[in-house]
């Protein structure tokens, strides 16, 4: 926590990095919204992976980790191709999808691959789950066995 807590100092010290955009602009003899085809300015960035470099060895670790199971990058606006609301909004049902599937539920989804189910990571988190002798689909929860 005292690393996080100094945030305000060194977040200050971080690299930029150059990310060439697409801005949209005004045309001044028109007055339309001009939206480019190709990049025409730069932004600068900062990422979270260069605070690596401040942490302390013995109090830095590293985990490998099933890029689907636990990673779904949003850095875009709504509606563009990659990266953005609806794709990790989507991710996220598929997880949960996939989780009540290895536990030998179902989901009924009108032959949508893509429909799932969100699980509340304050109530479960897999590998934590059965189907009961009833059928139904219990998770092993926060307070024990039981239908979250």
């Amino acid at each position: 926590m005292e690393f996080l807590e100094g945030a305000p100092v060194w977040a200050t010290t971080l690299p930029h990095h150059i990310a060439r955009k697409k801005i949209p602009y005004v045309d001044l003899k028109t007055g339309e919204v001009v939206k480019p085809g190709q990049p025409n300015g730069i932004k600068l960035e900062q990422f979270v992976f260069d605070v690596f470099d401040l942490v302390p060895l013995d109090k830095f670790g590293v985990f490998e980790v099933d890029r689907r199971e636990e990673f779904s990058p949003l850095k875009n606006g709504p509606g563009s191709k990659e990266d953005n609301p609806e794709t990790s909004r989507r991710d996220v049902l598929v997880q949960g999808r996939r989780w009540v599937e290895a536990a030998g539920g179902s989901i009924l989804d009108d032959g949508d691959k893509e429909a799932g189910v969100e699980i509340s990571p304050l109530v479960f988190y897999p590998p934590f789950f059965v189907v009961g002798t009833d059928g139904v689909l219990d998770f092993l929860c926060r307070g024990g066995v039981g239908v979250c």
